[in-house]
């Protein structure tokens, strides 16, 4: 059983983990190799809450995303945002979508 301590933890390394990781296409055994054991322990309970929660929220709000026609996802770091946060008036028109944080990494090589 977790005490008031522990999940207090939690919480606090759950504001931090990206709902990022509930895409079908992130294999979070990868960082595995660089955690010590309590925290891979806590990485995956995390995650497994997440993945029950299935709560989708904007990374600059932090509100719900409870209208998916009305957001969008970065196809390079997967995080969600909504359309009004990151200045958007609708779907965008190209095919890959980037969110200023990964646009400029890619576009200054970094």
């Amino acid at each position: 059983m977790e005490t008031g301590s522990s999940w207090r933890k939690m919480w606090s390394v759950d504001q931090k983990v990206s709902d990022a990781c509930l895409d079908e296409n992130v294999d979070i055994n990868m960082v595995r190799l660089f955690l010590s054991g309590d925290a891979w322990k806590v990485i995956t309970q995390l995650v497994q809450v997440k993945q029950q929660q299935q709560i989708w929220t904007c990374v600059v709000c932090h509100h719900d995303l409870n209208n998916a026609t009305q957001s969008v996802a970065c196809d390079m770091c997967l995080n969600w945002y909504h359309y009004k946060c990151v200045g958007l008036q609708g779907k965008p028109k190209s095919k890959y979508w980037f969110c200023r944080s990964c646009y400029i990494c890619d576009t200054s090589g970094n």
